[in-house]
């Protein structure tokens, strides 16, 4: 890997990438962006050549790297910070709203019009010519360079899957084993003037109602074999960085989960969300890390290995060794004749879906022939003639674990419930209008950053209706109840990771003439985390009811949404106050449930503790702490929750001889009570029983 391009090979160094702007994608909330932000500058277009986007863009840049540089951080200065990534996947595409440029002669980048008052003036570099053509990504991709040069020249800047500027680094995202580095990277630049650093190795996401063996967008996971073989083929062509996405899963805390996406994040990760090990991929990429340090001194030593793979013999069903080009090797020699210890490394693959037989001549071995049984698309690392790692053979004890659940013995006490109100409360703050109001503007504009707001409307029916129905315009990764005189009449959900129109049907039956209430309680299920690249907006994101709301009856169609009187638009829940909660009567009532208990004695360091929810769809609270969304949704057809388990950080509970106190907001009004705590822990069998396989039950939950 020895180049004009090559830094160091990172993949070991203690050292790591930091993430620098605002946006970071990351299947978060609105992509890490505060909703507010696009909502109090209507012109802001979020990641383009906007004034006040790129306004707002550096003075986040400019204090985070202060924070780094005031704290020593960066690398130069003697920090863990090697390298720092600016934008995150700028696609090539730009969306309907373009931006003009107003010059014969385009001007730099940096100037850009001061007239704070005149929001044409603030999307345009300045100029007072006519139009000639819109702004590209790419000239904003170049403004974010030229940002970090004069901010902070000194450190290695990266920009990943997309456009880059020239003074960064084009990194890759994704699937990047062999074309990637084939054709120098998405810049033509790797491993020519840049080295070749996989800035995102892709272990997948799930969403609310998933099978894993179907999803809906994107993929659930990756075997261990797999992201092993990918890895080895990267390193065998001169990839110089590898870093997980995600090593270590997690949790969607309060509201930070995206469109759909599930409160357990990436939960096939090596480290389960829980921080447990994922059994057998963890042990399996420990034994890589391994391989790939003791061979470290040779790959910085020797010239890369690109473009210079060599066809290998395989054995064919007739028993002869033909070359079919699905065999590779890549060798590496040490270019030091003083080196002691491996002096040859040498990278073999079968890219074949066949097991094969192949046969190696080896300087190591003094040209020695060696024979090789290789599995279907598996790779090896063979240090001076000896196999080192096997992408496919996986540790006997890596497998052999045993997953352990276990009540607790504290027991969760002091069941209490009490309904939410139903509708719009006089007494809380509402807003009058002839349309519903935006449900984010709402909600901000009011401070109250939850995922709720309650819509009221009294409309008058003239005459008698069977088969009604109601129809409301909303947007995707939402959920609505809906109730008609102060009664239950169904819920819909859209859990798509997405944004855009769709329209929530709701069965009403017979409806006597008359004046009639309708409620509707409405639920953000996350907000979609791409702006502006693949169909996203680079706008504010919108919420609730955004369109019409029809009433329908045997052909006959009433909106609800234009005359009559008002609507009433109340953010945030009524519950969220004391007074508006009331007891539970007959019926259906999205409704507040708290309990409490005493922490229990369990060990943290190998057990994980859990709440155990079957019912209901909401948030949850402990002792204070927003531990985001739980919901009864199923995986596709099958009987299996899409989540079951609900980790219970240590550092949320109490320790000082206070009870902990749980809170739980129900939209649907399930029956909680059955809810209950329990720890988990993995421990070693005397036989495998733990399967490298995606979403293998029992490795983490």
């Amino acid at each position: 890997m020895k180049n004009d391009a090559h830094l160091s090979l990172t993949f070991y160094s203690t050292c790591f990438d930091c993430f620098n702007q605002r946006y970071v994608c990351a299947e978060y909330n609105y992509g890490g962006i505060p909703e507010w932000v696009p909502l109090h500058e209507p012109s802001m277009r979020m990641r383009r050549l906007n004034k006040k986007w790129l306004n707002a863009m550096e003075k986040y840049v400019k204090s985070t790297i202060d924070y780094f540089s005031d704290n020593k951080l960066f690398a130069f200065q003697g920090g863990p910070v090697v390298a720092a990534q600016i934008e995150n996947e700028l696609g090539e595409e730009e969306d309907d709203n373009g931006i003009p440029i107003m010059n014969d002669d385009m001007p730099p980048i940096n100037e850009i019009d001061d007239d704070e008052d005149n929001d044409d003036s603030a999307r345009v570099l300045h100029s007072t010519k006519s139009v000639r053509k819109e702004a590209t990504v790419q000239e904003y991709a170049d403004w974010c360079g030229s940002l970090v040069a004069k901010l902070s020249p000194h450190v290695i800047w990266t920009m990943c899957n997309g456009l880059s500027a020239n003074n960064t680094i084009s990194t890759c995202n994704g699937d990047c084993s062999t074309n990637w580095l084939e054709n120098n990277g998405s810049s033509g630049k790797i491993q020519l003037t840049q080295p070749a650093m996989w800035t995102e190795d892709e272990g997948g996401f799930q969403m609310w109602g998933d099978d894993s063996s179907e999803p809906s967008d994107y993929f659930w996971g990756r075997t261990a074999r797999a992201m092993a073989y990918d890895a080895l083929r990267w390193f065998a062509r001169g990839g110089t960085h590898l870093n997980y996405y995600m090593f270590s899963g997690g949790y969607n805390r309060g509201r930070m989960s995206a469109a759909g996406i599930l409160n357990a994040y990436a939960t096939d990760a090596p480290v389960c969300s829980s921080g447990q090990a994922r059994q057998p991929k963890f042990d399996h990429f420990l034994a890589l890390h391994w391989a790939i340090k003791s061979v470290a001194p040779v790959l910085l030593d020797a010239p890369t290995a690109l473009h210079h793979g060599i066809k290998i013999k395989h054995r064919n069903d007739d028993g002869q060794w033909k070359v079919s080009g699905k065999q590779l090797m890549f060798v590496y020699r040490s270019i030091n004749a003083t080196r002691t210890g491996t002096k040859e490394v040498v990278f073999v693959e079968n890219n074949d879906k066949k097991s094969v037989v192949v046969e190696l001549n080896l300087q190591s071995t003094k040209e020695e022939t060696i024979i090789i049984g290789m599995d279907p698309f598996s790779a090896m690392l063979i240090a001076d003639g000896s196999i080192v790692y096997d992408t496919f053979t996986i540790a006997r004890a890596a497998m052999s674990y045993k997953r352990k659940i276990a009540p607790v013995e504290m027991k969760l006490l002091g069941w209490s419930s009490c309904a939410e109100v139903i509708g719009v409360v006089p007494a809380r703050q509402f807003t009058k209008s002839s349309l519903p109001v935006e449900q984010t503007s709402l909600n901000v504009d009011a401070k109250i950053f939850n995922d709720y707001a309650w819509f009221e409307k009294t409309f008058r029916l003239k005459k008698s209706a069977s088969e009604a129905v109601i129809s409301i315009e909303t947007q995707k990764a939402s959920a609505m109840v809906l109730f008609l005189d102060g009664v239950f009449q169904g819920e819909v959900s859209n859990h798509e990771h997405a944004e855009g129109n769709t329209t929530f049907t709701f069965d009403i039956g017979a409806l006597e003439s008359g004046d009639h209430v309708l409620a509707i309680l409405s639920e953000s299920l996350g907000y979609f985390n791409l702006i502006g690249r693949w169909g996203a907006k680079t706008t504010a994101k919108v919420k609730g009811i955004t369109g019409d709301v029809l009433l329908s009856s045997l052909g006959r169609n009433q909106s609800l949404t234009g005359g009559g009187k008002p609507w009433k638009s109340s953010p945030g829940l009524n519950g969220g106050k004391k007074g508006f909660c009331r007891e539970i009567t007959s019926g259906s009532h999205p409704k507040w449930t708290s309990a409490a208990f005493d922490t229990p004695l369990y060990n943290p360091i190998t057990q994980a503790m859990y709440l155990n929810i079957t019912s209901g769809r909401g948030h949850i609270w402990l002792n204070g702490h927003d531990l985001g969304r739980f919901w009864n949704i199923t995986r596709g057809d099958t009987d299996r929750y899409s989540q079951q388990y609900y980790f219970i950080p240590q550092d949320f509970l109490m320790y000082n001889g206070d009870v902990n106190n749980l809170v739980f907001f129900d939209a649907l009004g399930s029956d909680l009570s059955k809810t209950n705590l329990l720890v988990s822990w993995l421990e070693e069998s005397d036989h495998p029983t733990l399967k490298d396989e995606v979403d293998f039950p029992m490795a983490c939950i």
